[in-house]
Order: structure tokens, then C-alpha cells, then sequence
């Protein structure tokens, strides 16, 4: 059955085709245990899992019917009955030795490419040859099919939550039921894009398919509009011209360390993530010699008053706040932050709260010159975006995940991108930054950790 292209996909297409230095994708990297048996893990096994899976997944099964967004004319969502999981689940092998700067190089490659747009828009890799027989799945999903809340549950809708179980979509339904409902944990079970399907999210999903393109004409017009209110970022070296190479880096972090922070100077987890960010960005801006006081970040925040404004599926809208780079003690930055981020739960600051209340505009055309923003150079300085993921471990091919790394999208002129994950009793954060302009990314890895310890000595 054919589908027409949500307005917010269409942006998403439109805004990557327009910059060359856009890989508007997410990507992960799920790292596992050796296998039990001693054996190497199996292409053709993963690739059957996969297959088995897509039966249930239409979404993951269609493509485009036009690589572009050529004017008011869209493409349009096609099943693609000879979908191939050989040429969207590869293999590839690990340079030798297999350690972690082997693995963050070719990871930096790999999230350097765009997707194929005459396939369907996701592809994961097999990757071997991880030091002591550890071994990931590398993936990336297209960001016209999913947002950061989503992702992640698709990602884990391919693996297993029990060691060697092959799991229906019935469990995986007893699965997401399990981690509560989406008012209460921002929790999204859906593929976004199709206008009027049923797995289409939020507002898309009552427009109707004609008014699709006059709806991302006209959010052009009411982007001018909203940047007009909004003031410029403070400039930083982390801003300026973006190239197509990327770099990541990962640093992991005990849930236990973060949860004793939040108790004792109040707060939550994420916050702790956010704080550290600020903490790791002031040593790199030092080692930089540059002074900063603060800088802007664009973070996707769970917002009751953005759910009801906008009518969000996944009750998600980026948000700018600022952190204060300048402020030395690691409590008092951790309690700034700490009670921003509780502004912008409750309601928004003064220039947020300016947006959603933007009057009589129909919900898809705020949320699509909304996304426009979120690509406008000038208007913040990087992305920390902290993305849900499943509270139990998960599984492949009979080997525990171990470790996940959630690397998102850096956009033209913000040059450095930060996200978060809660698995398995760690909070992992994926770096990732334009290869050129940010060629010191491990100061701002080492930078974070060192953030970390200060305020888990603190909360002792």
C-alpha cells in the first residue's frame, strides 16, 4: 500500500538534500559479549532474526518512490517487496587490534556516510574483530522514519530481551507494556511517517496527503518568523564552518553515581548527564584558551505544554537552554542546570514558552518550521539530546548487550553533538563532531569523566 510523506518527513528530506554536510541519520552501536560457545557470531543467523522481524514492520520494509523533494512535489512512501536484508544487514571486520581507538575510528567513518536513498532508509552492520572476542551491530536509521525517542525501540525491536528467544511481536507488545505508558515515561512504540496510517505518530497522522506540501511551503514562511524571536547563541570555536567527516568518542558512566547525585543535590540522572556535559565542555574550551561563559544547546526535552500545543506522538520538542560554562564549582553548575531543565519540564522559559504559544498556526506547520530551527545556524551551539531506552537487558544471537552508544546528527554550523542512554545499569553518552573543527574531541571525552567524579565525590 502506498503512503504519502508526513510534512515533517518531507522537512527532513528537504533540509538534508539542501546541505551536503547533512547526515540526517541516527546511528547506534550495540556492543555484545562473546558468544558462549566460543563461535563467531553468524551473518546469515542475524540476517534470518532480521527477516523474521520485518514481517511485522511494514515501515522498515518501503522506500521512496524519488530520492528528492523536488519543489511541492514529494516523494511518496512505496512497499518495497523485494526489500533484500543481505544488502541492509553486511558484515565487515575490525582493524587490528581490535581496541577502543580501531573501533571509534571506524565507527567516525561509517556515520560519515549517507544512506542510500533508493533503498529503504535504515542498514546495520555485523562488525568482528573487537579486542576479547566482543563483537556490535553498527546501525542507522534515517530521521524522516523515526525520531531520538523512537529509535531506540526499533533497534530493540530486532533484537531479543532473553538469551537465545525468539521473540513475537506479541512479546515485544508485552515488552514496551512493561516499561509503563507514554504519558508517563515519554515511551514511543511507533514508526513515524506514513500520513494516515496507523503506525504514523503525533500530529502527521490526521493530514490530509494533499495538504502535505503546502504545509512544508508555508512552514518555510513561519521559520523566518520564529528565528526573528529567538537571539543568537554565543560564539564559540565549536561554531563556524562544518565539514562531512565525523569523529565520536563515548564515555560511560555507573547509574548508581548518577542516582546518588540526584538524591543528594535533587534533580534527576539526566541532569547529572547534562551538568557533566558542561563540565567536559569548560576543560576543552579552557585547553582551547578560550573563554566562555555559557553556551546554548538544543535539547529534546519530554513537555506536557508542547504535548498539548503541538501534539507531539512522542511528547518530545527541542528546546534551547543554556549551561554555565564559566561557573567553576560543579554544584552550583549542577544545581543551575538542574533547575533549568525543571523550567522547561514545567512550562518553558519566556522565549520557548513565546513559541508554543504561537497562536492560530495549524499543529504540522509549527512543528515543521519548529524543525527548521533545529538546523539554523547562530541559534544554539550544540545538541545534548538524553534518549530513552529499555530498563533490561537485551540480547543477540544468545550474546548480552553490553554496551550501546546513541550517536545523533550535527548540523551546519554546530559542530559538536552529545546523547545519553540509560542500559544496564551504566549511562553511556556517544560524541560526535565534525572531524575537522573538532579535532580535540577526546579533551571533552576525559573532560566529562573528570565532570563525573567531581560530583559523585560530592553526593558521597
Amino acid at each position: 500500500m502506498r503512503s504519502h510523506l508526513s510534512p515533517l518527513d518531507a522537512v527532513f528530506l528537504e533540509l538534508e538534500q539542501d546541505d551536503p554536510t547533512l547526515q540526517l541519520h541516527f546511528s547506534w552501536v550495540a556492543i555484545f559479549d562473546p558468544l558462549s560457545n566460543g563461535e563467531r557470531p553468524s551473518l546469515e543467523r542475524l540476517r534470518d532474526q532480521v527477516r523474521r522481524r520485518l514481517v511485522g514492520n511494514a515501515a522498515l520494509r518501503r522506500r521512496l518512490s524519488m530520492p528528492e523533494v523536488q519543489g511541492d512535489a514529494l516523494p511518496i512512501w512505496l512497499p518495497d517487496p523485494d526489500c533484500d536484508v543481505g544488502l541492509q544487514v553486511r558484515y565487515a571486520h575490525l582493524p587490528e587490534p581490535g581496541g577502543e581507538s580501531e573501533l571509534m575510528a571506524w565507527i567516525g567513518d561509517y556515520v560519515s556516510q549517507r544512506l542510500d536513498r533508493s533503498r529503504p532508509l535504515w542498514e546495520a552492520t555485523l562488525l568482528e574483530g573487537l579486542e576479547g572476542g566482543y563483537w556490535a551491530i553498527v546501525g542507522k536509521i534515517h530521521q524522516c522514519m523515526v525520531d531520538g525517542v523512537s529509535g531506540p525501540y526499533v533497534v530493540a525491536s530486532l533484537l531479543d530481551f532473553q538469551p537465545d528467544t525468539e521473540v513475537d511481536m506479541a512479546a515485544l507488545g508485552a515488552m514496551i507494556d512493561a516499561m509503563g505508558s507514554e504519558v508517563d515515561n515519554g515511551v514511543l512504540w511507533r514508526v513515524r511517517g506514513a500520513v494516515g496510517e496507523e503506525l504514523s505518530g503525533g500530529v502527521d497522522a490526521g493530514v490530509l496527503p494533499s495538504k502535505v506540501a503546502a504545509i512544508v511551503s508555508r512552514s518555510r514562511e513561519r521559520f523566518e518568523a520564529f528565528r526573528g524571536e529567538l537571539p543568537a547563541a554565543p560564539a564559540t570555536s565549536l561554531n563556524g564552518p562544518t565539514g562531512i567527516r565525523r569523529q565520536v568518542a563515548t564515555v560511560e558512566m555507573p547509574l548508581a553515581k548518577a542516582k546518588a547525585v540526584s538524591r543528594s543535590l535533587g534533580g534527576r540522572p539526566d541532569d547529572v548527564a547534562l551538568a557533566a556535559t558542561a563540565g567536559g565542555l569548560r576543560k576543552l574550551f579552557a585547553s582551547r584558551g578560550e573563554e566562555v561563559e555559557r553556551v546554548r544547546v538544543a535539547v529534546p526535552v519530554s513537555m506536557r505544554r508542547a504535548r498539548e500545543s503541538f501534539a507531539f506522538g512522542n511528547a518530545v520538542a527541542p528546546l534551547f537552554i543554556d549551561l554555565p560554562i564559566a561557573e567553576p564549582d560543579p554544584v552550583r553548575r549542577y544545581r543551575q542546570v538542574a533547575e533549568t531543565v525543571a523550567e522547561l519540564r514545567s512550562g518553558g522559559t519566556e522565549e520557548t514558552e513565546a513559541l508554543l504559544e504561537t497562536a492560530d498556526a495549524p499543529a504540522p506547520l509549527i512543528q515543521c518550521a519548529y524543525a527548521r530551527l533545529a538546523f539554523t545556524p547562530g541559534l544554539f551551539n550544540l545538541t545534548a539530546a538524553s534518549i530513552p531506552t529499555t530498563p533490561f537487558p537485551l540480547y543477540a544471537l544468545g550474546a548480552k548487550l553490553r554496551r550501546g552508544i546513541p550517536l545523533g546528527s550535527i548540523f551546519s554550523g554546530h559542530n559538536l553533538g552529545v546523547a545519553a542512554i540509560i542500559y544496564d545499569e551504566s549511562v553511556h553518552f556517544g560524541l560526535i563532531a565534525d572531524a575537522d573543527a573538532v579535532p580535540d574531541l577526546d579533551v571533552l571525552r576525559t573532560g566529562i569523566e573528570e565532570a563525573v567524579t567531581e560530583l559523585a565525590t560530592v553526593a558521597v
